[in-house]
């Protein structure tokens, strides 16, 4: 039996790491936004400036004039409600005054909403510039997304000896085999882009990062919506345009191996998968529901997250794994009950 261990962002969270999209948001909004005119056209004020001779002065203008450190604009702005600020990047925009967004999944979800807007009016008018400009917005939050995450990828962690001790472990009756099996081989599915498996992985361990490594231009950064099933993803694939298909997921997979390497192995053998820190939601469903619903997975574990209230999210992740099947009895069949299950902590 092998064993396909798949991991999430909540891996990185587990182990201290700043990687949440709330952490990125921050970080953007101060070190990037909050002092620059890259991304911001410029303030819009109630009153005129005389020394500025405007009241739509540039960022950069403004903070001298009013003497505001870059990191503390956006304390200004929300303590002075009549200042706006006029983006150049509006998807940046909308994910910053977006108040339902909460983790990288609904980040990739709300593009694909952008996304199928762009779709129906081209749909009317035949034009793509609206497209062509999200698009644009979209590569530059990535642009930063990967400088973000090359300062937390050089930092320490401590090994999880739970975790590393449950790597290979015997397969027993509660793993849903028909009689106990040694495990033969182990594959890391990192979803991420920072590379901390390294620290749990063996010498006969397989590594993929299925969405790419940072600053590695043979295997680039894969960020964008991951459910080509879907239906308005179907229409869209009808008209053959490129550009809706510029970060959707499952298209991008073919300029690397890693999609093949992961089929070849998936189909030597049968396999348990294991859930260390991935949401299982929608944002990855077409590659999800390809390695669950596959004869050769026999079991899916999922480690979950136990907050300082003591809830967990166990549920969560139980349903939304079901999501990607198309027979809740095979996955009735395949999940883990939750006593036979650890906390990822």
């Amino acid at each position: 039996m092998n064993r396909i261990i798949i991991i999430g962002n909540g891996f990185d969270l587990a182990h201290g790491l700043k990687t949440s999209y709330e952490d990125f948001l921050n970080w953007l909004k101060s070190k990037k936004v909050g002092n620059s005119d890259e991304y911001i056209e410029h303030i819009y004020s109630p009153v005129w400036d005389a020394y500025l001779g405007t009241n739509t002065p540039k960022v950069s203008a403004f903070l001298t004039r009013r003497r505001i450190e870059p990191a503390n604009l956006y304390e200004f702005i929300s303590n002075n409600k009549e200042y706006k600020l006029m983006y150049k990047n509006k998807f940046l925009e909308h994910l910053i005054n977006a108040q339902n967004l909460k983790n990288w999944a609904d980040v990739e979800e709300e593009y694909f909403c952008e996304l199928k807007i762009r779709f129906h009016n081209y749909k009317k008018d035949k034009s793509i510039d609206s497209l062509i400009r999200l698009n644009r917005d979209f590569a530059q939050i990535k642009k930063y997304l990967e400088e973000y995450l090359c300062g937390q990828n050089e930092k320490d962690i401590t090994v999880k000896e739970n975790l590393r001790a449950s790597i290979t472990k015997p397969f027993d009756l509660s793993d849903n085999v028909p009689e106990p099996a040694e495990l033969d081989k182990v594959l890391f599915l990192n979803f991420n882009y920072t590379s901390y498996e390294h620290h749990y992985a063996r010498y006969r361990a397989q590594i993929i990062h299925i969405h790419g490594e940072l600053k590695n231009g043979e295997n680039p950064i894969i960020f964008g919506y991951g459910d080509d099933d879907e239906e308005t993803c179907e229409r869209i694939k009808k008209i053959n345009r490129k550009e809706f298909f510029a970060n959707i997921k499952s298209f991008n997979y073919s300029n690397v191996n890693n999609y093949k390497n992961l089929m070849t192995f998936v189909k030597a053998a049968p396999y348990q998968i294991y859930i260390w820190g991935h949401s299982c939601g929608n944002s990855d469903s077409t590659l999800l529901k390809q390695l669950f619903e596959d004869k050769n997975c026999v079991s899916i574990r999922p480690f979950y997250h136990v907050w300082e209230n003591g809830n967990d999210n166990h549920s969560d992740l139980a349903m939304n794994i079901s999501g990607h099947f198309s027979d809740n009895a095979v996955f009735r069949s395949k999940i883990i009950n939750k006593e036979l299950c650890e906390e990822l902590k």
